[in-house]
């Protein structure tokens, strides 16, 4: 997002097809991700965006794994709808705004209810298992 034409490849691969094996591959494409995200918010806080946190939706949403190494590598709250399709949502609070001329920040403070927080803290206990 933030350098479409960074590239990446994986550095020491070996014929090795165990399971470790492989959990260490998906590891690493967890990571990347995670990493991927924090280039974002950086390059945002260079030109003056401030977070508190993430709130995070989609399939990722439900990957505890790559919530933690979010969490780490980005030192942020990690935040999850309760909502299982919050884009479909957010679509709608946008329709409601724009329909009924509301504000949409007094929507989204009164659709905040519906948030959870997982805490997250760290990868530790993951790093462990594997």
């Amino acid at each position: 997002l933030a350098l479409p034409w960074f590239k990446g490849m994986v550095c020491g691969v070996t014929l090795d097809s165990s399971f470790n094996d492989l959990l260490m591959l998906y590891l690493a494409t967890v990571q990347g991700l995670a990493l991927g995200v924090r280039l974002v918010i950086k390059k945002l806080e260079e030109h003056g965006m401030t977070y508190d946190n993430i709130i995070i939706c989609g399939g990722l949403a439900d990957n505890p794994l790559y919530l933690h190494v979010l969490a780490s590598v980005t030192q942020m709250e990690v935040v999850v709808p309760q909502e299982g399709n919050m884009m479909c949502s957010g679509a709608a609070l946008l329709a409601q705004a724009a329909t009924e001329g509301t504000s949409l920040t007094a929507l989204l403070q009164s659709s905040a209810s519906d948030l959870k927080t997982n805490g997250i803290p760290t990868l530790a206990r993951f790093s462990r298992v594997l």
